[in-house]
């Protein structure tokens, strides 16, 4: 008996995230098409996936509409460094906001479930260490950042009136700090500006003396909880590792301390905590 595979469309699919994304629902056995501009995203990237007869890679960039079919959509196209998203911060906000107006208009007209990558940007600079999931950020909609966190905002915006006017299928998934293979080595971030200066001889540069809010998180654990999240009935809105239900679900219930690294395992192999985090946490059935 055969199975129609599942057609799914990942916008950014040749990004650091991505990339990672595309591989695992290709594995999964989906007909997956990967739409990048390559701002960012480099064909080296999928460059092992084009001769899968189930993957297809389109130069387009989503601030223009999209015409083609699918099942599920994920949207993950935007830049995500500082370095980047303010080398052109007018084009991060149209792709931010404009870029969800066209899939969620895409994904109204083919009735599929859409996912949007957001940011735990949205918090802004928070004022609060951890954030409870009822805390709504400290932003400034004029600085240099905004273009940015603001247009991170307004797609979760949209994405919420979209479920709440036209009974969409959403997900929405704050990803936190993320690195590993592929990652762009003038991301400009801790872990990329640690490795790129340590592999140079170069002088390692120590940001502060604060404690980290977030964990570093690997990108092949990322996009499989992405492929999970995705693939739930409803609607909820998710921290990648934290998961939260919408606010009216929610209200009370504060996010769970981060535990501490056991001895002998290294500090970038963050899933043994995700695992343990799966019990410890309110709604770890989520997490299955």
């Amino acid at each position: 008996m055969s199975v129609v595979a599942k057609r799914v469309l990942v916008t950014g699919g040749a990004g650091f995230l991505g990339s990672h994304l595309c591989e695992r629902l290709v594995a999964r056995g989906d007909d997956v098409l990967c739409v990048d501009n390559y701002f960012t995203g480099r064909k080296d990237n999928v460059a092992r996936l084009l001769g899968d007869p189930h993957f297809e890679a389109l130069r387009h960039d989503i601030t223009h509409p999209l015409f083609v079919e699918a099942d599920e959509i994920y949207n993950l196209a935007c830049p995500a460094s500082p370095i980047h998203y303010q080398f052109d911060p007018v084009q991060t906000t149209k792709t931010s906001v404009i870029g969800a107006i066209n899939m969620l208009g895409l994904a109204k007209r083919l009735k599929a479930k859409i996912f949007q990558a957001s940011t735990s940007e949205v918090y802004g600079d928070p004022g609060v260490h951890p954030q409870p999931e009822a805390y709504r950020g400290n932003v400034n909609p004029i600085g240099p950042r905004a273009c940015y966190d603001e247009g991170k905002r307004c797609a979760e915006t949209l994405f919420f009136d979209y479920f709440r006017q036209h009974q969409l299928r959403i997900r929405v998934a704050r990803i936190f700090n993320t690195y590993g293979p592929r990652m762009h080595p003038h991301d400009g971030r801790v872990v990329s500006n640690f490795i790129v200066q340590a592999l140079q001889g170069a002088p390692i540069t120590l940001y502060g003396r604060r404690r980290p809010c977030h964990r570093p998180r690997q990108p092949r654990q990322s996009s499989r909880d992405l492929g999970r999240r995705t693939g739930r009935d409803g609607h909820r809105a998710y921290r990648l590792a934290f998961c939260y239900h919408p606010p009216s679900a929610s209200r009370g219930r504060s996010r769970p301390a981060l535990p501490r690294h056991h001895a002998g395992h290294h500090a970038p192999r963050v899933a043994t905590h995700h695992r343990a985090r799966r019990r410890a946490h309110p709604d770890h059935r989520l997490f299955r």
